[in-house]
């Protein structure tokens, strides 16, 4: 018998002997045991169950902890790779999409890289589309590869086609981002141009 209910017994005696009541010390103690013996498994229960979803609620909260970090350092190596890869060339700057294979600048490469350079670094985002339309032809097209170099030194010639026109989609989300009117007033012009070639040279059947 625990000492609580040993207390209980006790009291319960003392109760019964200081009145007339017919319950005696023998029945009071059965009671409290018998009380005693059901309420265990549920105690046991709500002690398990508490421990249980402690334990669940736990390994959660730890879960959650790896994964943010492993987030993070997906994020930051991005942070790292996007940084390593820039180039300044005739004093535009901008990303390249492999150090080996793609050292120049390409169309739609930069519109992305622009696109999540926003999030950390707007100011590398808004030369990243600047450069980009630096390059663009007279009648209005946007080269799908530019910045053509030797030894840092800017080379004289582009490609001579394009790529799938996203530089206003990609500026419009650096300026979302930067609230750079500046940056408009520089793009808008070179993107209107862009589009009316496209409108003029690249739509069939009105598509």
């Amino acid at each position: 018998e625990s000492p609580s209910n040993a207390n209980y017994s006790n009291n319960c005696d003392s109760r019964n002997t200081s009145t007339s009541s017919p319950l005696n010390h023998s029945s009071c103690q059965d009671s409290l045991r018998l009380l005693s013996l059901n309420s265990y498994p549920l105690l046991m229960n709500i002690s398990k169950t508490f421990l249980t979803k402690e334990a669940a609620s736990k390994a959660k909260m730890r879960m959650m902890s790896e994964r943010k970090k492993e987030e993070n350092a997906i994020v930051e190596a991005a942070k790292a790779l996007l940084r390593q890869n820039r180039r300044t060339v005739d004093g535009w700057t901008f990303t390249i999409p492999s150090p080996h294979e793609y050292r120049h600048q390409w169309l739609w490469d930069s519109c992305f890289h622009a696109i999540a350079l926003r999030h950390f670094d707007t100011a590398a985002a808004e030369k990243e589309l600047l450069s980009l339309v630096a390059s663009q032809h007279r009648n209005g097209m946007v080269p799908h590869e530019s910045k053509y170099a030797l030894l840092g030194i800017k080379l004289p010639y582009t490609s001579r086609i394009t790529q799938p026109p996203l530089i206003a989609r990609a500026a419009l989300d650096v300026y979302k981002k930067s609230r750079n009117k500046d940056f408009l007033r520089q793009i808008f012009p070179r993107l209107q141009l862009y589009h009316r070639w496209l409108e003029k040279e690249r739509e069939t059947g009105n598509v």
